[in-house]
């Protein structure tokens, strides 16, 4: 992440005990790192579950989606961009699959990106395996505050 010049980070669900990643978005941030945000697009008809990705400006510059999610305002950044994406989860298995809130939002992004990711996890929530489906991403890297486990990269 050193040399990454655009973070894609999720703002926690602390409530729900996600990993809180506040700390490092200020680091990335005051490190003149562009961290950017995602904004959850709910599926129509016509599409599936959809992230945009904003520019994180500061936390007064947030404000709570349909979902109780934080998300930034203003324009949205291209997703192309991205060096590296913080994966959000639950807990997360050593093969690299995660457990998220199972809407498929942030799978269906991975499919798309080709940003070196990263899942921050409590070692609790660690597991030897977490059973996947073919349209479920494996991270790179699953972080605890005990060990990183590298994947790929």
């Amino acid at each position: 992440m050193e040399a990454a010049r655009t973070v894609h980070c999720y703002w926690p669900l602390t409530a729900k005990r996600e990993v809180d990643t506040r700390p490092l978005i200020a680091a990335l941030h005051a490190r003149g790192v562009r961290v950017v945000l995602p904004v959850v697009v709910p599926p129509s008809e016509s599409s599936g579950p959809t992230l945009r990705h904003r520019p994180f400006e500061g936390e007064d510059r947030l404000r709570p989606s349909r979902w109780g999610l934080l998300e930034p305002i203003g324009p949205d950044a291209a997703p192309h961009a991205l060096d590296v994406v913080v994966v959000p989860a639950f807990g997360a298995g050593r093969n690299g699959h995660r457990i998220g809130h199972g809407a498929g939002y942030y799978d269906a992004f991975l499919a798309e990106t080709p940003a070196f990711t990263v899942c921050p996890v409590y070692a609790a929530c660690l597991v030897p395996h977490v059973p996947a489906e073919p349209h479920d991403r494996p991270v790179d890297v699953v972080a605890t505050e005990d060990e990183e486990v590298r994947l790929r990269g």
